[in-house]
């Protein structure tokens, strides 16, 4: 064995990886966004999915995110290469470049 790669977030070392930050953008709520993440979350394979613990709707893109309709809007949630994050994109290469594992999440409140 010549290279061990771990994360810092805690996914390999303890088998628990946690939410350390969470920025938003517009009128959105921290308490919010995970929310909406949650209620998407429970119906993901995805093992981050036990990260941000409903939804109809719900389709998922292995590797990539999930996507589902909750009261009337359509949230997608997952990797910042699937979902464009924006007025974020700064933030999500600094933490990126700090080895944090980004999540992006998106909210359109016109009905799909």
């Amino acid at each position: 064995l010549r290279h061990v790669a771990v994360d810092k977030t805690g996914t390999l070392t303890r088998n628990q990886p946690t939410v350390t930050q969470v920025l938003t953008t517009g009128n959105a709520a921290q308490d919010e966004v995970l929310s909406w993440a949650a209620a998407l979350k429970t119906h993901s394979t995805h093992p981050l999915a036990a990260a941000i613990t409903a939804a109809s709707a719900v389709t998922e893109s292995a590797g990539a995110g999930i996507a589902g309709l909750i009261d009337g809007a359509h949230i997608a949630v997952g990797s910042p290469r699937w979902l464009d994050p924006g007025p974020l994109a700064d933030h999500v290469h600094a933490m990126e470049a700090r080895g944090i594992t980004v999540v992006v999440v998106h909210r359109d409140d016109h009905p799909v």
